[in-house]
Formats: C-alpha cells, sequence, structure tokens
C-alpha cells in the first residue's frame, strides 16, 4: 500500500518561506516510501472542489491557513 502525504502551501512552494521548504525536505527525507503531493493554488483543483472549500472559508470567516 502507497501511503500519501499532502502538503499545500497556497502559494506555491517556490514563494514559500525557507521554513517551509525545510519541511518539504525533511518530509522527503524521511518518508522515502511515502507519496508526497505538494498542492497549491495551480493544482489543487485536481484534488478537491475548490470552489466548496473558498465558500466555506467565506461562510465560516476563517483565513487560507486555517484550511
Amino acid at each position: 500500500m502507497i501511503r500519501t502525504i499532502y502538503i499545500l502551501w497556497f502559494q506555491g512552494f517556490n514563494n514559500a518561506p525557507p521554513v517551509v521548504k525545510m519541511c518539504v525536505k525533511s518530509w522527503k527525507y524521511y518518508n522515502k516510501k511515502w507519496n508526497i503531493v505538494l498542492l497549491d493554488n495551480n493544482n489543487i483543483k485536481k484534488y478537491i472542489d475548490i470552489n466548496e472549500i473558498y465558500s466555506f472559508i467565506d461562510k465560516n470567516k476563517i483565513g487560507r491557513a486555517h484550511v
């Protein structure tokens, strides 16, 4: 069974702060047998209905970081 770790950074990992980039590097290093999927604004629609998430954010008055 292949296990998957999903990591979301809306702005894209090229634009992420160094601490986020180090976390991704660490997850890849320590979880070599896992499938690691980096999600951002460009590819998240392949995995979830982003419009539903955005309506949840708006309706509940929470920020993207809380998602």
